[in-house]
């Protein structure tokens, strides 16, 4: 009986090694561990100090100056805070589902799922349900940007301007605002004074089509960030790649063949899912997979797994770590990547080497 389970158990280990050795083709010493800095997997709303903190499917993360972390902890319809050392507090958000400014502990919310910092210390939220973007100043006032509650598409300032849907949002140099408008699979900008256009996409029509602006079309686009030197790169999560907009509008495709399943490689024959993405100095790209791994592509085009196995929950060698449907992620000013672990309702930190 006994000799029977151990050939159980080498067969399975069998298994998972070959299984990892499938998964990765990328660099086994580049990183340190794979850690969990606040939450333990299951969900609430309590604030604490790492494991005693309490979050519900957290999808949006952006980080400040002074390393403190912000959440957009979307099932509990706040955003939520984290200190350097690891102590979690609710900084906007009554829990409530529903539409409110005012006083940022007075304010209302509805599924939140990503926000970014300008240079001043404001917050910018997208409010998923309530298809709006809305604004934290430094003085803990809420209130609403662009977006006028009810779904639809139009551009226009302020209140004028329809999203449907909108999942993610990043800023550029000049303090734009680039919004991934995911039912009307469109990139919308925001200017600073909340006037509201179509920067690239179709969203009377949904597609793969590289281009100038509305020529090009994107299906499903989640999560969007800047490169600093006026370029946007996108998840374009339903046509499973990453596509590239330049400052004059002319959409590429960066990364991706379009086709389900998974592959590392060249990255225009690398076979990738993309949910939230962020960029280093370096110009290398990393990106959330659908297969609950972190992937990494470089300047030079190569497609690696970053961290992730199977799906689940662990911490420790990158390779052998698992994320349960990791949605965003950003760099920390320690040069560690922090992710929203969705399902796992935690935010982890893969800590790369100084």
């Amino acid at each position: 009986m006994k000799t029977t389970i151990n050939k159980l158990i080498l067969s399975i280990t069998l298994i998972l090694s070959l299984f990892s050795c499938n998964k990765e083709e990328a660099e086994p010493n580049a990183i340190t561990t794979v850690s969990t800095i606040a939450g333990n997997r299951e969900e609430g709303t309590a604030d604490g100090k790492g494991a005693a903190a309490r979050f519900f499917g957290p999808r949006g993360v952006a980080i400040d100056a002074q390393n403190n972390i912000y959440v957009a902890d979307t099932r509990n319809h706040r955003i939520r805070k984290i200190t350097p050392d690891g102590t979690v507090t609710t900084l906007a958000g009554t829990g409530e589902e529903g539409f409110a400014g005012g006083l940022r502990q007075n304010a209302r919310f509805n599924r939140p799922s990503s926000l970014v910092l300008d240079p001043q210390g404001n917050i910018y939220i997208i409010d998923m349900g309530n298809n709006c973007i809305r604004k934290i100043t430094s003085d803990g006032q809420v209130s609403t940007l662009a977006g006028s509650y009810y779904p639809g598409f139009a551009d226009g300032k302020g209140s004028l301007a329809k999203f449907h849907s909108p999942r993610a949002i990043t800023i550029d140099n000049a303090n734009n605002l680039y919004v991934t408008d995911t039912e009307n699979n469109a990139i919308r900008k925001i200017t600073p004074d909340g006037t509201v256009s179509t920067f690239a996409g179709n969203p009377y029509k949904y597609g793969s089509a590289d281009g100038e602006g509305k020529e090009a079309t994107f299906f499903y686009p989640l999560g969007i960030v800047s490169d600093g030197h006026g370029n946007i790169f996108v998840a374009d999560n339903g046509n499973r790649k990453i596509r590239r907009i330049t400052l004059n509008a002319i959409v590429s495709t960066y990364a991706g063949t379009g086709t389900p399943g998974f592959s590392n490689g060249e990255a225009q024959s690398a076979q990738i899912s993309p949910n939230g993405i962020t960029i280093n100095k370096q110009g290398d790209v990393f990106v959330t997979d659908s297969y609950s791994l972190i992937r990494k592509i470089t300047p030079s085009g190569q497609v690696s797994t970053l961290a992730g196995s199977t799906p689940g929950y662990q911490d420790g060698n990158p390779m052998e770590a698992k994320f349960g449907a990791p949605k965003d992620l950003a760099f920390d000013k320690d040069g560690n990547l922090i992710v929203a672990d969705d399902y796992n309702n935690c935010i982890r930190k893969i800590t790369l080497p100084k």
